[in-house]
């Protein structure tokens, strides 16, 4: 595997951290300065997490969803 190949993978690899192959939405780790900020300034933070994967799956298909 050449530097290109592996400094690609390792940056799909990175990507995936950041945000949700799936959806494109950005991950916790994507907006954790955001969230830092905010909540040194406000002194606190309301997270919403949002579980859709069940619904998503039923929506396109076992054989599209793996």
């Amino acid at each position: 595997m050449d530097k290109i190949d592996k400094g690609y993978i390792d940056w799909l690899r990175y990507r995936t951290v950041l945000y949700d192959p799936l959806t494109g939405i950005p991950t916790v780790e994507a907006r954790m300065d955001e969230i830092r900020r905010v909540l040194r300034n406000n002194g606190r933070i309301l997270v919403l997490y949002f579980s859709f994967l069940e619904k998503l799956e039923k929506f396109i298909g076992r054989e599209n969803f793996d």
